[in-house]
């Protein structure tokens, strides 16, 4: 969770925690106020797993650009990030790299945004979402994070649209 002001911008993870533990979602709101800090955890298999998640995605995003895709990559520490997303929806790049998108009280990064066929307020194609997740199955926080998506309205979906 992130406040902009009075209003709070709620990402999939909070949902997900929610679902998992009431208190957890206590901790943020407070975290998120600046009244409380997340405990720090110094665990090396935790960013060995990180990095091999990192490696992964970038594999992927070689794999497309080989096969002759324009990639876009969203600089994430950029104050305007959202923005980029949009700037690279409306040039209409084959593949955007964590993407932000905003909709609402809602937001989050997507790992790769794919160019695919269909209508959208971009022109003759739209985008679709694929997360590069290093599992041999697929998780119940996965699935929600997919399915956050669908408190979008079906025309702005995968377009990046904030109210």
């Amino acid at each position: 969770m992130e406040l902009r002001g009075d209003r709070r911008l709620f990402f999939a993870t909070d949902l997900t925690n929610f679902l998992a533990c009431r208190h957890l979602m206590a901790l943020e709101r407070l975290r998120a106020h600046g009244i409380a800090k997340r405990p720090f955890f110094d665990d090396p298999m935790v960013e060995i797993l990180q990095q091999r998640g990192l490696d992964h995605e970038r594999a992927y995003v070689e794999h497309l650009a080989k096969s002759g895709k324009r990639v876009v990559e969203i600089d994430r520490e950029s104050p305007t990030p959202f923005d980029q997303t949009l700037a690279a929806m409306r040039e209409g790049a084959d593949v955007i790299v964590q993407a932000r998108l905003e909709h609402g009280a809602w937001a989050g990064w997507a790992d790769v945004l794919l160019r695919v066929p269909g209508e959208s307020r971009f022109g003759e194609w739209r985008y679709e979402p694929v997360e590069t997740k290093l599992a041999k199955e697929t998780r119940g926080a996965t699935l929600i994070q997919l399915c956050t998506l669908d408190f979008v309205p079906e025309r702005y979906r995968f377009e990046g649209f904030r109210e």
